[in-house]
């Protein structure tokens, strides 16, 4: 019997979107029964928790960012009361680089890029396999294209207004000392010939607002210009007939 995970994502607006999440979700192996909870940080948490609740869920993944943390954190202590059994695992940046005695109250740790170790780390519950509650290696992808597209029609059509966040590079080609993005050195791009089929596949969808979330964007400027040309050529004959 496979399990119910739910990814739960806490935006810091309404008019947001997790891309996090998609990615978890779409790179999640298995049979497993995976679904997404968005809201934001303005919602009531009573709400949330009982929303959480009603799912029933065996696992429950959380990624933490600056605006969320503590949002969660509450969430994930209200949730161990009325589902005990229930396993929460937790990722993202407010975790990834630093640890204190309040993250005790998740089960399991993921630090850096999740898609891989959350789904291990849910097969291996499935599979009651004894697995350590955090590695502490930060976990990077190198071949991103190994990576399950987030961008499908169900991600697509559920979007509305919001703004679709989008990655073609992960990683920073500095190390200041003060941004964790310089932390591991190095870019790793997305094959070019993918970005463009995904950037036509959103267009064509006729999303309105997409954001880049490349750390820096521009380092490549060939790359950059051939983005901008791509997109400049698809996505005005999209929005020249709506």
């Amino acid at each position: 019997m496979s399990l119910k995970v739910l990814i739960v994502a806490m935006n810091s607006k309404y008019i947001h979107s997790s891309l996090a999440s998609w990615y978890l979700k779409e790179n999640c192996m298995g049979q497993h029964d995976v679904h997404i909870f968005e809201c934001s940080i303005n919602d009531d948490i009573g709400k949330c928790v009982s929303q959480i609740y009603d799912y029933e869920p065996d696992v429950i993944g959380f990624s933490t960012y600056i605006w969320n943390i503590e949002f969660i954190k509450k969430i994930s202590m209200d949730l161990k009361k009325l589902l005990p059994a229930t396993v929460q695992i937790v990722g993202g940046p407010e975790v990834s680089f630093t640890y204190d005695s309040s993250l005790d109250i998740f089960d399991y740790i993921i630090r850096g890029e999740g898609e891989e170790r959350f789904s291990q780390i849910i097969d291996a519950i499935w599979k009651k396999e004894v697995i350590p509650r955090d590695s502490h290696d930060f976990i990077l992808i190198k071949d991103l294209n190994t990576l399950q597209t987030p961008y499908t029609d169900v991600v697509l059509a559920q979007l509305g207004n919001k703004i679709l966040y989008y990655e073609s590079s992960r990683g920073c080609p500095f190390s200041c000392s003060y941004c964790l993005s310089g932390v591991f050195s190095g870019v790793r791009y997305l094959p070019l010939e993918r970005v463009f089929g995904e950037l036509k596949k959103i267009s064509l969808a006729g999303i309105k607002l997409i954001k880049f979330v490349d750390r820096t964007f521009n380092a490549n400027e060939n790359r950059a210009f051939s983005i901008f040309s791509h997109i400049i050529d698809n996505f005005e004959a999209v929005y020249q007939n709506t």
